[in-house]
């Protein structure tokens, strides 16, 4: 038997084995017990080497999935692993392991963690477990009603050479081409979560904390705001966008309700906490731009959107992954739109109104290009 033991964000802290092993993860740490095991990075991790460390890094394929593990031994490289993958994940035969039993870099396909316990050979995705074996996911996918034509197992559209699967939920894939190598259409990704706030319960949660946030929206402005984005960003019949050079661009946009119970005090610092560390940005949640081979980030993790006053005299302000819109607006096309853009473009706040036509919202070619072209950095 596991056992698990999650934050209330859904960030994994610990797991104990029927043994009493605990290992603990604290961010990008993880220890056996109280003893560090590894300090993981974006090229590799360190592992404790008796006061000091090894460096070891990790070349990984298109796909973000480990290939070679190696650490620096004076001059040279020491290979620990080689991993080779089945398309959809199984270990072929012929990887090579040089690393002692237990010492092993479990962060392979995908850059997901591997579990072994119980010879089950599963890897965590966050949302589900993926087992290699069978290329399916062990449980249904909580979206699975945006993809009524796949299995609700499925493993990346069934395409595990093109696509990736981040959190167990959806393949990715930012470029899509077609077999001559031309662009089909270019693909952004969104996650937007609509606040809603319940009344704060004064009589059994005493006094309400100062920082609580606030937010008007409700459970029916969900669907009203994915209509106006899906609109404004993919145009009336929902197809997408052009950029200048004629090519379509599509706003994957996923809209969610948020909300705050009754005597919960969530403060906009958690916000920004959960978008961190539920977006896709983590270290071992890479996404490949597919037309350049290169390791990108997501422009961002999660947009939280408020219906509450964003200062003395704006309409909706937006930062760092917070959006709030002046709650007789919440449901204005223009605001909502106009702030989104924001969230889609890492420029000065005066080029974005400039892109976007000032105060107000023009969906353009130049807008298209800004968002496509800013997609593809890192978000600082």
């Amino acid at each position: 038997m596991e056992e698990f033991t999650y934050d209330a964000t859904g960030i994994k802290l610990n797991k104990t084995t029927n043994t009493g092993t605990v290992k603990n993860y604290v961010a990008d740490i993880e220890y056996n017990g109280s003893d560090l095991e590894a300090i993981y990075h974006p090229e590799g991790r360190l592992s404790p080497n008796g006061s000091s460390f090894y460096y070891e890094y990790t070349i990984r394929d298109h796909l973000g999935n480990g290939r070679v593990y190696f650490r620096e031994n004076g001059f040279s490289a020491q290979v620990l692993q080689k991993n080779h993958y089945y398309p959809f994940g199984l270990e072929l035969e012929a990887s090579y392991h040089a690393a002692p039993a237990g010492t092993e870099n479990p962060y392979q396909y995908n850059g997901k963690e591997l579990h072994e316990d119980f010879g089950l050979g599963w890897y965590d995705y966050g949302a589900r477990w993926y087992d290699p074996a069978i290329g399916r996911f062990t449980g249904v996918d909580p979206i699975a009603d945006r993809f009524a034509h796949l299995s609700v197992y499925n493993y990346a559209s069934n395409d595990p050479i093109s696509n990736i699967d981040l959190h167990g939920l959806q393949g990715i894939k930012y470029t899509e081409l077609d077999n001559n190598g031309n662009v089909k259409r270019h693909v952004i990704e969104l996650q937007v979560r609509v606040v809603t706030v319940d009344n704060w319960k004064r009589k059994e949660n005493g006094t309400k904390p100062k920082d609580r946030v606030e937010s008007n929206f409700t459970s029916d402005d969900v669907k009203t705001i994915l209509s106006i984005l899906n609109t404004a960003y993919n145009g009336e019949k929902g197809t997408g966008s052009q950029n200048s050079n004629g090519e379509t661009v599509f706003f994957d946009i996923t809209v969610q309700e948020f909300n705050v119970g009754a005597g919960v005090n969530v403060t906009e610092n958690d916000l920004k906490r959960i978008a961190r560390e539920k977006g896709t940005t983590g270290i071992n949640d890479k996404i490949i731009d597919q037309k350049t081979g290169k390791l990108i980030e997501s422009i961002s993790g999660i947009n939280f959107i408020l219906a509450t006053s964003p200062g003395a005299t704006e309409k909706g302000i937006n930062g760092a992954n917070i959006t709030k819109i002046r709650p007789d607006l919440k449901n204005d096309y223009e605001t909502i739109s106009h702030e989104t853009g924001h969230q889609l473009m890492t420029r000065t706040a005066r080029e974005e109104h400039n892109i976007m036509s000032e105060f107000g919202f023009k969906k353009s070619s130049r807008l298209i290009d800004a968002i496509l072209s800013d997609a593809l950095k890192k978000k600082n």
